[in-house]
This record gives structure tokens, C-alpha cells and sequence, in this order.
């Protein structure tokens, strides 16, 4: 995998929450709606349970759906972080972790380091190339396998 699609996976399953979050704020917002209206059904006098029973549901299992993604954004992280932590040169480390875990923009990050734009794009690539490394020792150490010794097998 390139090192720039395994770190931006972090982002993306962010804004992928951050969307299901809006999603479950209109549902909510429509399910308002129908608790208001009475929820008659087919314009009658009595209230229909079903359709405030249904948007009910529909919340509940996209808050489950929303659960379970920011859950895999915490395992992403962390397993991002922990490769970022191999990086050896501190700046880089650092820049990689506010660019990739916080989602901080180069402008952020180089006023909060105290660094111009320039040197933090230098810390930057020189860090997603020192991740590329890491990554591709890792393929490789996936995919070549240790001989079994005699009394293994």
C-alpha cells in the first residue's frame, strides 16, 4: 500500500462519521416531525405508532452503523500512530501525527511548531517517504517466510 493512502484512511472514515452524524441529526429531526404531527395515519384521527416506531429504529441502527465506524476510526488510528512512532526523526514524526491523527492543516501546523510552511512540507514528505519504508519492510516481511526447521514440521 503507498504510504499516503495508509495514512489518509484516517481522514476519510472521519468524514464519513461526521457525515452519519448529520444523517442522524436529520432523521432525529424528521422523526421531531412526526411525534409533532401526531402521526396520523392516512390523515384519520388516530395516531399511527408505526411510523414514529419505524424513524425510531431507523435512528437506533444508524447510531449502531456510527458506533461501529468510529470504532474502526480508533483502530486505524492507533495503527497509524504506531507507525508513525517508527519514524526516527522527531520533526517528522510530529508533523506526521498532527497531519494524519489530528487533521491539521501544513498553515496549523507550522504555527504551532513554529516552523515555516516550507520546512513543514519538508518534514512532511520526508516523513511519508520514511513511512513508505516502514510499510514496505512490513510487506515484505509478510510475504517471505522463515524455512521450517525439521522439527517444526
Amino acid at each position: 500500500m503507498k504510504a499516503i493512502e495508509y495514512l489518509t484512511r484516517a481522514k476519510r472514515l472521519d468524514e464519513q462519521i461526521n457525515n452519519k452524524l448529520h444523517q442522524i441529526a436529520c432523521l432525529r429531526s424528521m422523526a421531531a416531525k412526526v411525534d409533532a404531527s401526531g402521526a396520523r395515519a392516512g390523515g384519520g384521527q388516530y395516531p399511527n405508532p408505526d411510523r414514529l416506531q419505524n424513524a425510531v429504529l431507523r435512528i437506533v441502527e444508524a447510531e449502531k452503523a456510527l458506533d461501529r465506524d468510529i470504532d474502526r476510526l480508533m483502530e486505524i488510528k492507533m495503527e497509524i500512530g504506531e507507525t508513525i512512532a517508527e519514524v526516527r526523526d522527531m520533526n517528522q514524526r510530529t508533523v506526521l501525527e498532527k497531519r494524519y491523527l489530528c487533521f491539521m492543516n501544513g498553515r496549523e501546523i507550522a504555527e504551532e511548531m513554529h516552523y515555516t510552511g516550507r520546512w513543514i512540507r519538508h518534514f512532511l514528505a520526508e516523513g511519508i517517504r520514511a513511512v513508505q519504508e516502514i510499510l514496505d519492510r512490513k510487506e515484505e516481511g509478510e510475504t517471505v517466510r522463515k524455512p521450517l526447521r525439521a522439527s517444526e514440521g
